[in-house]
């Protein structure tokens, strides 16, 4: 083989991305059940963070909700989907206690009159 061949090899190779190899689970880490357990323990160990989140973020999806309290909490490692769908439906759940508990979001830079003026619409 001369330095030519060796040459457009090597180009070549450089041009094709390798190929990543994937588990059944589209990559994701499995959890045993132990494990899984373990973390929805956790999960509604967080009650009033999540109630924070969701007042912070009060017009956002429930995903993105749910993304910020698992980067917080259970880093950016990859979660199960299990995991991933149980951490969604519990900020659902927090979300709608709030507004069953009759929290209403109020901007913070309404003024006084505003608020008060919001406050007497919805009673």
């Amino acid at each position: 083989m001369d330095i030519a061949a060796l040459y457009f090899d090597l180009v070549e190779q450089k041009r094709t991305p390798p190929k990543k190899q994937k588990n059944s689970q589209s990559g994701r880490k499995q959890m045993n059940d132990g494990e899984l357990a373990y973390w929805k323990r956790e999960i509604t160990k967080l009650q009033d963070e999540t109630r924070g989140v969701c007042k912070l973020n009060w017009y956002s999806s429930y995903l993105h909700k749910a993304h910020v309290l698992s980067r917080n909490y259970y880093g950016d490692k990859s979660m199960p989907d299990e995991l991933w769908e149980y951490w969604v439906c519990y900020v659902k759940q927090i979300q709608e206690k709030l507004i069953k508990e009759g929290y209403i979001y109020v901007a913070p830079v309404l003024h006084k009159e505003e608020i008060q003026s919001h406050l007497d619409r919805d009673q």
